[in-house]
């Protein structure tokens, strides 16, 4: 949109948005791409924060900015602290789970319902497999590697729980994930690089 609405001619001259804090949340950004779009003749215009053009009105726009992203680090502050906190008491945070287990209900609190994993019959079979071939092979090869369990599980048609072929990082995420030995990690990859992180809960 920004692309667009800073090419000439611009195919639009008015950008609409709830708040100024959903168009961008960082202040020098908002004001950058704010003028930016004023050079080309394209209006930032929010339905629920009536802003003019004069000084008074930017200064009060850049206010806002600087509060929305203060409320916004803030918000998110509070929602991993509460997130750290399930996952400490050995509840689950809601994202998708490993292949093998499943999720399911494990206490009610008021209006907000606890869960915890749970092994899933139908797939923990051929989790069970990966490891017995990387550790033993299949009778007829010694131990394989995560190339060659790949070929294996593909050759013989066992698909993934999506019904889907096995790819390589699957087969290398389930081999070095330890929630497969009882530990899981949550907030492990926090940091923009992948970079693991050092407050990470077990």
């Amino acid at each position: 949109m920004i692309e667009a609405g800073t090419c000439k001619p611009a195919p639009f001259d008015i950008v609409v948005v709830h708040s100024f804090s959903r168009f961008l949340r960082d202040h020098f950004e908002l004001e950058f791409y704010v003028r930016k779009l004023a050079t080309n003749g394209v209006k930032l215009v929010s339905i629920t924060q009536e802003m003019g053009d004069d000084l008074m009105h930017v200064m009060m726009r850049q206010i806002m900015a600087l509060f929305d992203k203060y409320q916004s680090k803030e918000n998110a502050k509070h929602v991993l602290r509460a997130m750290s906190e399930n996952a400490r008491r050995g509840f689950w945070n809601g994202a998708l789970p490993p292949i093998g287990y499943r999720i399911v209900a494990a206490e009610q609190r008021g209006a907000k319902t606890k869960k915890k994993l749970e092994i899933d019959r139908l797939h923990a079979d051929t989790v069970r497999m990966i490891y017995r071939l990387f550790l033993e092979g299949d009778g007829v090869s010694g131990p394989m590697g995560v190339k060659s369990i790949t070929y294996y599980l593909n050759e013989r048609r066992t698909f993934t729980r999506d019904g889907g072929r096995w790819g390589l990082a699957q087969i290398h995420s389930i081999l070095t994930r330890t929630t497969y030995i009882g530990e899981h990690k949550f907030n492990k990859r926090s940091h923009k690089d992948g970079s693991a992180n050092p407050r990470a809960r077990s």
